[in-house]
């Protein structure tokens, strides 16, 4: 007896007008994800070779995935369910089972029960954006509160769109309502990677996952997104040194950058332009990590990934810290010969000497070394003044000038050495400076003074 509904799946017919009538009741489950229907039929044939051919034509048919599948009323030819993948998605990656097999006794007859599982669109009109079957979000903070967003889910074709055409054409709005609740903005946030979008076979679903993460700080320059860099790294050291100057000495601080960074390869794959484009914005942190001040590079090392787009920059950069004098040494020599002479005499006594006082002297030798900022040169002064212009320039309180003596300033003999710290527009002007002078202590003659013979 023919059945008002029939079952077309892949071009095979169970039930209605067909000889493969159905029996017990046809059960179809849907949810938003999924359907299943499920049914019994029956083959019989009058002669082996034709039985034969109906179980390899039923069989093949029942292992056949991904097929059109539809359920219809013979009776007004409408589809009752229309799960048909070629015809606007309505139904796809259609799994055929059939679940038991039972002979029918001393006829050439086979009753099946069989089971379709439909995968359903994500069509109802009451998703967040078109297609998406299913999200999730997960945030996740560091230590400085910092927060990495991910976003994974599943979309599926709609209406002969593929479900990777849906993923790329629906995600920034579906990834929009999520920051807004989160309160990121576009400017404040980059996508650092998207491990996975695998779609099945047939582009029916995909599935997805997404990784953000918050930004803080500036990009390149940027506020604060660079749409060109992702995951940059930027790390700045400031160390100052105090190995022992004269006082009024300021060293140069040593600033030790370490720079990384990912260029997305869709926005530019010129690595060196992109480089020398924000370099200027490192020295900028550079200045602002020095508090203010010049700076020279003394070490550059680029490094530039051209398989994976990305480069790196290392660089040591020394900058001054407020004083003009980088570097100071004062060195004091002092010279005393006490006068008295020994002269050798023949005596049994080898170490017998005749000892007369003769002429006593003292000299000092002040020896100043400075690193200057600029570049300068002056001419040589004399100053009998022992060196305390110099004491007191570089704030040396502890030297002792003889009293009761009279001082001349015997000789001066700077050397300077200019040169420049760094390269490009970050560079120091520096003078090395050397300056030798040496003074006498002395008793002046008073010319007639009895005490004083000229002739010994």
């Amino acid at each position: 007896m023919a059945r008002e509904i029939s079952i077309v799946y892949d071009g095979q017919t169970y039930g209605g007008t067909s000889a493969r009538p159905i029996h017990k009741f046809i059960h179809v489950h849907q949810s938003f994800t999924e359907a299943t229907v499920e049914f019994t039929f029956e083959i019989a044939k009058s002669t082996q070779t034709a039985w034969e051919s109906e179980l390899q034509t039923v069989e093949e048919n029942l292992r056949t995935p991904y097929g059109d599948l539809s359920i219809v009323n013979d009776t007004s030819g409408n589809r009752i369910w229309d799960y048909r993948t070629s015809v606007n998605d309505s139904g796809f990656d259609i799994m055929p089972k059939i679940i038991s097999k039972e002979d029918i006794p001393s006829m050439l007859a086979r009753r099946y029960t069989v089971q379709f599982t439909i995968g359903l669109p994500a069509d109802t009109g009451n998703e967040l954006v078109t297609g998406l079957r299913e999200h999730s979000v997960e945030v996740a903070y560091d230590k400085s509160r910092i927060r990495t967003v991910t976003v994974t889910g599943t979309f599926t074709a709609v209406s002969g769109t593929t479900a990777r055409a849906q993923y790329e054409a629906q995600i920034s709005t579906l990834e929009s309502s999520v920051f807004t609740a989160l309160s990121i903005t576009a400017a404040n946030r980059e996508l650092l990677e998207e491990p996975s979008a695998d779609h099945s076979y047939n582009t029916k679903t995909i599935q997805f996952r997404r990784v953000w993460r918050e930004l803080v700080f500036s990009q390149g320059g940027s506020s604060n997104n660079d749409s060109d860099l992702v995951g940059q790294v930027l790390k700045i050291s400031r160390r100052r040194d105090a190995p022992g100057d004269t006082k009024d000495a300021s060293r140069l601080a040593t600033l030790d950058v370490n720079y990384t960074t990912s260029v997305d390869k869709d926005q530019s794959t010129d690595l060196r332009s992109k480089y020398d484009t924000i370099r200027s914005w490192i020295f900028t942190q550079v200045s602002n990590t020095l508090g203010g001040g010049a700076l020279a590079v003394v070490e550059e090392d680029p490094e530039f990934d051209y398989d994976g787009n990305a480069f790196s920059v290392r660089m040591v950069i020394k900058g001054t810290t407020g004083k003009q004098v980088f570097e100071r040494t004062v060195e004091i020599l002092e010279n005393k010969q006490s006068g008295w002479v020994l002269a050798p005499v023949w005596a049994d006594d080898p170490m017998a000497k005749y000892d007369y006082p003769g002429p006593a002297t003292h000299r000092r030798t002040v020896t100043d070394t400075q690193y200057v900022q600029r570049n300068q040169h002056e001419n040589p002064v004399i100053k009998h003044d022992g060196g305390a212009s110099i004491f007191s320039g570089a704030q040396i309180t502890v030297v002792k000038t003889p009293s009761g003596v009279s001082v001349k300033h015997i000789s001066t003999q700077p050397k300077y050495t200019p040169m420049t710290i760094g390269r490009d527009s970050q560079k120091i002007d520096v003078t090395r400076i050397v300056k030798v002078d040496v003074y006498e202590f002395y008793t002046p003659v008073v010319v007639g003074s009895p005490s004083v013979n000229p002739f010994g």
